[in-house]
């Protein structure tokens, strides 16, 4: 009996040591096999949430795209109107050119036409935005001339403002006027 006790004692042993061996075989495949492979792939498992996250806003974006190059086009054709209508300050030449233009369209004589000096006027009207250029006109005109000159002034393509306007009779002509108005354009200022 003893024999049978030791025969099966050293079974069990076996069989103890062979569970042994297959769970230490088991921890260390689990451990240095498997581990990494789930470790890795919940690692891809984020990158990929997050390049699901990205690829859902890019198709968002690309079925926005057309509305956004309409909106685009839309705001450069305003930029574009807006520079004609608020010139730049290179171009005050130009200005000065166009009202001396609608002054002789309009047959008002122009004695003299220049830009104020910045220091010496003041303006409510200046912004981040944009910037009040007065521009002091001298001319010799008739009632008519003139209201023509300022119905031409309004409806021009640049924006102006009569700031300050003195009509006074000629002496040597009365059907002719010395006028002397500040009209004001503004520019963009661009920082």
């Amino acid at each position: 009996m003893r024999q049978g006790r030791t025969q099966h004692k050293k079974g069990g042993d076996k069989a103890l040591l062979s569970a042994l061996v297959i769970l230490i075989v088991a921890v260390l495949y689990f451990q240095f096999l498997l581990r990494p492979i789930l470790d890795e792939r919940a690692v891809y498992s984020k990158k990929g949430a997050v390049l699901q996250k990205e690829i859902t806003s890019a198709r968002s974006l690309i079925s926005k795209k057309r509305a956004i190059e309409m909106q685009s086009d839309k705001l450069y054709t305003e930029m574009a109107r807006y520079r004609g209508i608020f010139p730049g300050r290179q171009d005050i030449q130009i200005v000065l050119r166009d009202l001396s233009r609608i002054a002789d369209i309009s047959g008002v004589k122009i004695i003299g036409i220049k830009p104020l000096p910045e220091k010496e006027v003041g303006s409510a009207y200046d912004t981040d935005v944009y910037k009040e250029i007065p521009i002091e006109i001298v001319a010799v005109s008739g009632y008519h001339q003139f209201g023509k000159f300022l119905e031409d002034l309004e409806a021009g393509k640049r924006f102006m403002l009569v700031k300050d306007l003195e009509i006074e009779a000629n002496p040597k002509d009365s059907n002719r006027h010395d006028v002397r108005l500040v009209a004001s354009t503004f520019i963009l200022n661009r920082k």
